[in-house]
């Protein structure tokens, strides 16, 4: 079958054994701070898996024996996706509600501020090791399919620049340089050129810009 039902019982399984009641007892903040990191991070492996197409293992194992498709896996990829995320805010709340008793503005900002950075370390160190391993599980070697280009004449051209050129039309077009740009290679043509010429160089390079903006914004 193309498209395989869920396994519905096991997916509200693992919900539910992961969602409960908001925490009673309170935690330390670094735990606090600790499952924050870990939920967000599994979000984020999530969306990693989502955009690659790709199903982890947690997901597989909830079809059993089946093997779902990419559409089908994808939904379920969502679904956990928010679970983790929903996890990380209400941590967050978690997080947040024992400053409520503070009555002290500033100092409550301070705190909140000291956390947020401490969740963005957390974060940031946890997700490198798991982006490796992704990178690692759902690695793909692309082959860059090359086509031929053929020269006018006896025109001889560099290896690399037949290989950049064999790569498709999107290589052969010169990237659009900024009038920033455009400017700088203006006034270093004209550094070039005799001192008494230089102010002459500018204005004339200058016109040629005026000219080319004007042919573009008419063409468009």
């Amino acid at each position: 079958m193309p498209y395989q039902l869920a396994q519905s019982t096991a997916v509200l399984r693992y919900i539910s054994s992961q969602a409960g009641s908001f925490l009673c007892v309170p935690l330390h903040p670094s735990v606090v701070i600790t499952l924050i990191a870990i939920a967000t991070c599994r979000a984020r492996a999530f969306t990693f898996c989502i955009r690659s197409k790709q199903l982890p293992p947690e997901v597989k194992l909830v079809f059993g024996g089946f093997q779902p498709s990419i559409g089908h896996g994808t939904r379920v990829c969502k679904i956990l996706r928010a679970e983790w995320l929903r996890q990380a805010r209400m941590y967050r709340d978690a997080l947040f509600l024992p400053l409520l008793h503070d009555q002290h503005v500033m100092h409550k900002k301070t705190r909140w501020r000291e956390y947020t950075g401490r969740i963005d370390h957390v974060v940031d160190y946890l997700w490198q090791g798991e982006l490796r391993r992704l990178r690692s599980q759902f690695s793909t070697t692309r082959r860059g399919s090359t086509g031929v280009v053929h020269t006018y004449g006896d025109v001889a051209l560099p290896d690399f620049v037949m290989k950049t050129l064999g790569l498709g039309p999107k290589f052969a077009v010169e990237k659009r340089r900024t009038p920033t740009e455009l400017l700088a290679t203006v006034r270093q043509v004209a550094n070039c050129a005799p001192p008494e010429d230089t102010d002459r160089c500018v204005s004339e390079g200058l016109d040629v810009l005026y000219g080319v903006s004007q042919l573009t914004v008419a063409y468009q």
